[in-house]
Parts: structure tokens; C-alpha cells; sequence
């Protein structure tokens, strides 16, 4: 992701996506919990920010930016965006906590074909019930493409499970979207 900024700016846009969720649900920490969690060459699982521990303030916020932007400097080269997926969906019911909804959102640079995969995995990713008695939403949001690759996935996952954001003011839109479907 960082080798690719320059050009699309992938890295920027994930590092805004993580800012629009941490300020908006910054002060409704008894409505809603979530966490931000990385997934890279190194590892389908860096936890940036737990369940119910998520950056306070300002100055934390920055500090967990900081941190997405240092790992990409220095992991290796990779993808384990499927298994982040369904570690994520774990993990969202697993934290012990009842809800009314457990959603995971991915965001990826749509860089699978490199790494041997293609919607049609991601697609069985987002839709496997895991052996899970909950339900849980998943969507997979792609900040980047190389060509038409993001459209592919997407057109793979079939409507309302993949977005692709090519650019900032994308996120807002693609977000009231994922969470209005959710009251369908």
C-alpha cells in the first residue's frame, strides 16, 4: 500500500476511511463498539484499536494513524485480506458482547490478482457463515485498482457487498450506504 500511494493514493485514502470512522463514532461509546484492525503481508490480524478501548482523543487518533502508516513502510510484501476477513467476522462475535448488528467492514487496495485471488473468493469470504449462530454483515470497501480490477471484484460480489472509493469524498456516501442497508 505504501509503494502504490504516490500513484493512487491508496494509503491516504485508508488512513481517511480509518478517520471517518474513529471521529464518527467518537462520544457514542455506549451505542456502539468497534475496533480497527489491519491486514497485510506480515498479518491478517495487526489490531490497531480494540474492542471497547478506542483512541480517546485527538492525540490517540493520530498515534493509530501513525501507526497504519509505519507498517506499511516495513511489512512485507503480501495480501491476507480473505483471512483478515473471516478473522474479523470471529472476532466481532467473539468479543462476548451482545448487539443488534455485527457488521465487518474491509477496506482493501484491490490488489488480489497479484496474490492469486479473485472476487470470487472474496465473494465466499464476505458470504460464509463460519459455523457462526450470529449474523454478520460483511462488506468490502476498494480504495484502489490496477486497471479494472476493483470493478471485477466488485461485479464478482455481487450488489451491496463490495464499494469501490477511488476517491476521498467517495467514503462518506459508501458508508451511509453500507449502514442504511443495514435496517433493511
Amino acid at each position: 500500500m505504501y509503494r502504490f500511494n504516490g500513484q493512487d493514493g491508496r494509503l491516504d485514502r485508508s488512513l481517511e476511511a480509518a478517520t471517518l470512522v474513529m471521529e464518527s463514532f467518537h462520544g457514542y461509546g455506549e451505542q456502539f463498539d468497534y475496533s480497527i484492525v489491519g491486514h497485510s503481508g506480515d498479518s491478517p490480524c495487526i489490531e490497531l484499536s480494540a474492542f471497547g478501548k478506542p483512541p480517546k482523543n485527538e492525540k490517540e487518533r493520530v498515534a493509530l494513524l501513525k501507526k497504519m502508516v509505519a507498517h506499511t513502510q516495513f511489512c512485507r510484501s503480501g495480501d491476507h485480506t480473505l483471512e483478515g476477513i473471516a478473522r474479523a467476522k470471529m472476532d466481532v462475535v467473539g468479543d462476548g458482547v451482545e448487539a443488534d448488528e455485527y457488521l465487518v467492514i474491509a477496506i482493501s487496495d484491490a490488489n488480489l490478482r497479484r496474490y492469486g485471488m479473485n472476487g470470487g473468493m472474496l465473494s465466499r469470504v464476505l458470504d460464509d457463515k463460519m459455523g457462526l449462530e450470529q449474523d454478520v454483515s460483511c462488506k468490502v470497501i476498494m480504495i484502489a485498482s490496477l486497471g479494472d480490477e476493483a470493478s471485477d471484484i466488485k461485479e464478482s460480489c455481487g450488489s451491496g457487498k463490495a464499494f469501490v472509493a477511488q476517491s476521498t469524498s467517495d467514503l462518506p456516501r459508501i458508508m451511509r450506504e453500507i449502514l442504511s442497508r443495514l435496517q433493511e
